[in-house]
């Protein structure tokens, strides 16, 4: 799940996988953007086939968030 996240966030922050560590901040340390992660959601919701809840989303500030909730919420 964490390599799936991280080549996600790879992908649209343009910071190299290798950066991007389970304790990265999306917003402070990789630059992400609320419109950016909207992007990154959809992305991950349709290679993972679940749907996120927007109150979820707002819950999530780090990537070991993201694969937190990720591991707790799909098949």
């Amino acid at each position: 799940m964490f390599e799936t996240v991280v080549e996600t966030i790879a992908k649209y922050s343009g910071i190299e996988a290798e950066e991007i560590h389970m304790d990265s901040l999306l917003i402070n340390d990789l630059a992400i953007n609320s419109y950016t992660m909207m992007e990154m959601i959809c992305d991950i919701e349709e290679e993972l086939d679940i749907d996120i809840p927007e109150e979820a989303i707002k819950e999530l500030r780090s990537v070991g968030d993201v694969v937190q909730y990720l591991e707790k919420n799909t098949k």
